[in-house]
C-alpha cells in the first residue's frame, strides 16, 4: 500500500506543472487574436504591406467569430489595397487569391440588416475597376450579395463612390 502512495506523490509535482501549462496556454490563447491585431497593426505602420495583410489574414483564418477580425477588416483592406497595386502585375495569382479571400471576409457583413457600405467603402474604393467588377461577379453567385445592385464611379478606371440599392428596387425599374 505504501507504494502506491509514493507513486501519487510522485505524480503531484507532474499534476501541479501541467495544470499550470494548461492555465498559461489557454491565457495565451484568449490574447493571440488581439497579439494577431496589434502585430498586423505594427507591420502596416511599418509599411511591410505584405506582412500585414498575411497577419490579418491569418487573424480572420484562425478567429473568424472574434471581435478582433472585425476590428482587422479596415486595415486588412488597407494592407491588401497597397499588396494589391504592389503585385497586381508581377503576382497575378496572388492577386487572384486574396481578392477572393477579401471578397468572402467582406461577406460576412452582407449577413447584418442594411447595406454594410463602411466595409464595401473599405474595400473598394480608389480601386482599380477590374477588382470592383470581380466583386460583381462573386457577389452574383452570392444569395447574400445578390441582394443589392452596386453602381460604380470612376475617374480613369478608379473606383471614385459606390452607391447601392436593393436588388428588388433595381428588377422594379425595368418594368
Amino acid at each position: 500500500m505504501p507504494l502506491c502512495n509514493r507513486t501519487s506523490d510522485a505524480w503531484r509535482p507532474l499534476a501541479v506543472g501541467l495544470v499550470l501549462f494548461a492555465t498559461v496556454a489557454c491565457a495565451s490563447l484568449s490574447r493571440e487574436p488581439a497579439h494577431l491585431l496589434d502585430q498586423g497593426r505594427a507591420a502596416l505602420d511599418r509599411r511591410e504591406y505584405e506582412t500585414a495583410y498575411s497577419t490579418f489574414k491569418e487573424l480572420r483564418t484562425r478567429y473568424p467569430r472574434r471581435p478582433e477580425s472585425d476590428e482587422a477588416f479596415g486595415p486588412a483592406c488597407a494592407a491588401f489595397k497597397a499588396a494589391y497595386y504592389r503585385n497586381r502585375h508581377t503576382k497575378p495569382e496572388w492577386v487572384t487569391s486574396e481578392s477572393a479571400f477579401m471578397f468572402q471576409w467582406l461577406e460576412g457583413y452582407f449577413d447584418q440588416p442594411g447595406f454594410p457600405r463602411e466595409q464595401v467603402e473599405q474595400l473598394l474604393l480608389r480601386m482599380p475597376y477590374p477588382l470592383f467588377a470581380g466583386f460583381i461577379s462573386y457577389a452574383r453567385t452570392r444569395p447574400n450579395l445578390a441582394q443589392w445592385v452596386l453602381h460604380e464611379q470612376d475617374d480613369n478606371g478608379i473606383v471614385q463612390t459606390i452607391t447601392a440599392e436593393p436588388a428588388a428596387h433595381e428588377q422594379g425599374k425595368g418594368s
